[in-house]
């Protein structure tokens, strides 16, 4: 996971370079094409199964997991908020997989959990104070997104080690690269070199993220997995200020630092929690 999120802000930053001179559409597009490339790829080095048994779970999650891909790549690339807060209207979605993993997966999370929530969203609010009149939109589009996020992730601990990640990956990429292509066309620009360098590189990285955030979840309880997500928040910065040089403000470090706390806090009850994975 600690691996998947790296890989996810360093296409984060490829993101942003690459939809200067292209709709965030067809940056998407590039992502879960390149993506769909790299797990048949991998897939076939492995010799690992692309055969899906529960089709159900897989078309939930590539709904789901498309639906928030939009959001994410909306929120990521607009110009309008640094990325690194960009990232962090994006990164509620351990929140919410918290809050559903009870009534969904029936594993059980403790109290303390529910106080991460007010947390996180004050945290988000303080991200966007700065350029509310500009930034709440974007944020209410990633709330929407994390909520699918979460639905998402869900599924795939609801699909565990049954599928090979590859599969998962490659399908859920396969579907998103269908809705990429019918939303690119009305909006579409064909990328110069070096955009389209980058968009190549979004893939890539997107892709390998992918495989392992997708074995992650396939290991260990929703609710602990999720809370790792806080890490692409930090890799973001760290890779985002050298190359965009837009240091955090001190309402952004406060209000990141909320939404990082209450992932902690999150990982913290779920690490409580004793009960055994065959139970989920």
């Amino acid at each position: 996971m600690v691996a998947a999120q790296v890989l996810f802000s360093a296409m984060g930053v490829f993101l942003r370079l690459g939809a200067r001179n292209v709709p965030w559409q067809e940056a998407a597009l590039s992502r879960f094409a390149i993506g769909a490339l790299v797990a048949y790829a991998v897939a076939r080095m492995r010799g690992a199964s692309l055969h899906i048994t529960n089709k159900k779970l897989m078309g939930t999650r590539s709904i789901t997991g498309t639906l928030s891909a939009l959001t994410v790549f909306y929120v990521w690339a607009s110009p309008k908020i640094p990325l690194g807060d960009a990232v962090t209207l994006t990164s509620v979605g351990p929140v919410f997989v918290v809050l559903l993993s009870w009534p969904l997966l029936k594993e059980r999370v403790g109290k303390l959990v529910y106080g991460a929530v007010p947390i996180a969203f004050g945290g988000i609010l303080l991200v966007v104070k700065p350029s509310f009149h500009v930034a709440m939109t974007l944020a209410a589009v990633a709330i929407a997104g994390s909520f699918f996020y979460s639905l998402a992730m869900i599924s795939l601990r609801q699909i565990g080690p049954n599928e090979s990640g590859e599969a998962v990956v490659l399908y859920f990429s396969l579907f998103g690269t269908l809705v990429m292509t019918c939303i690119s066309i009305p909006v579409w620009k064909t990328p110069d070199a070096i955009s389209g360098l980058f968009l190549v590189l979004t893939g890539l990285t997107g892709g390998f993220a992918q495989l392992a955030m997708t074995r992650a979840y396939s290991l260990d309880r929703a609710a602990r997995i999720s809370a790792l997500s806080y890490l692409c928040i930090i890799f973001t910065n760290l890779f985002a200020i050298p190359v965009f040089g837009s240091l955090p403000g001190f309402w952004q470090i406060i209000g990141s630092g909320l939404v990082i706390l209450s992932g902690l806090i999150v990982a913290l009850s779920a690490q409580r929690e004793k009960i055994p994975l065959e139970m989920a």
